[in-house]
């Protein structure tokens, strides 16, 4: 769905027939998103039911045709078919597939645009924008990725995994795109420790000096990139879900999404809490 944010108004609904998990643009592609799906599964059993596996947990599904733990990664061009344009749902003129993955838990661009990253499993998924069509270069994690954020300058990212860690990659380089198919790589990278559990989000402050993470022990956690050194805003009420960098007036804030539903806002300059709001409780 494409919409004008400060009207409020929803331009134009893009159907792919596929379910979306994430999604990122750049402003060097413009008229196009990228997005990471789930693939129909090939292999359903005729009786209508199939196993998969997510995170460990076998889980039966009934009448339907997608598999959660395979998925791919589509360029999406946001101009509809002629026979489309004038219809509610509208179909994509372009859609390119950039390579499969497994069910993914994070996609990005660089702030350059020049490369896309996705992480999935023990996975990181690694690829040009400018040669799409080469697909994906393959980098090994130890533990199985959740989250993932690009520094808003230099060329590398960090990722967030299922044992505490949090690894900067630095694989970005003249490597990508010149492997075998099925080679898996192992990457140069920094790796910082102390979640006891998953980091559930992880994000960079707007001058690259500190990355911010986040997860079930209700700290946010401060990592200054040259030093290694941290702070910490414990306590802050609930599991931390997601950890957003945004500037208020002149003041740059760190925006935390919360389980239980609150959004809460950290001032960067004094390290407090200044202000919070809670949304609609929604089941579990």
């Amino acid at each position: 769905m494409v919409w004008d944010f400060l009207d409020g108004v929803l331009l134009q609904t893009i159907d792919i027939s596929q379910p979306i998990h994430h999604i990122c643009a750049h402003e060097q592609f413009k008229d196009f998103v990228f997005v990471a799906v789930s693939r129909p599964a090939s292999n359903k059993p005729a009786n209508g039911i199939f196993f998969f596996r997510m995170t460990s947990i076998y889980s039966v599904l009934t009448k339907t045709s997608y598999v959660e733990d395979t998925g791919v990664v589509l360029r999406i061009s946001l101009t509809p078919t002629k026979t489309t344009a004038q219809t509610r749902l509208q179909k994509s003129s372009e859609v390119t597939a950039v390579g499969k993955t497994r069910s993914a838990t994070g996609l990005a661009l660089s702030r350059s645009g020049a490369w896309l990253v996705a992480v999935a499993g023990h996975k990181v998924y690694v690829a040009r924008t400018s040669s799409l069509k080469t697909g994906f270069t393959k980098y090994v994690s130890p533990e199985g990725l959740t989250c993932l954020a690009f520094h808003p300058f230099d060329e590398y990212f960090a990722t967030g995994d299922d044992k505490g860690n949090i690894r900067l990659w630095y694989c970005l380089n003249e490597q990508v795109g010149k492997h075998a198919v099925g080679v898996e790589k192992k990457a140069q990278t920094t790796t910082m420790h102390w979640h006891a559990h998953a980091v559930s989000s992880i994000a960079f402050t707007f001058n690259g000096a500190y990355l911010l993470s986040g997860g079930e022990e209700a700290v946010l956690v401060i990592w200054q990139l040259h030093t290694g050194k941290k702070e910490f805003i414990p306590r802050v009420g609930a599991p931390i879900q997601t950890i957003g960098v945004c500037k208020t007036g002149s003041e740059e804030e760190y925006l935390l999404g919360l389980a239980d539903a609150t959004y809460m806002f950290v001032s960067a300059s004094r390290l407090k809490i200044s202000r919070s709001f809670s949304r609609i409780k929604l089941g579990a």
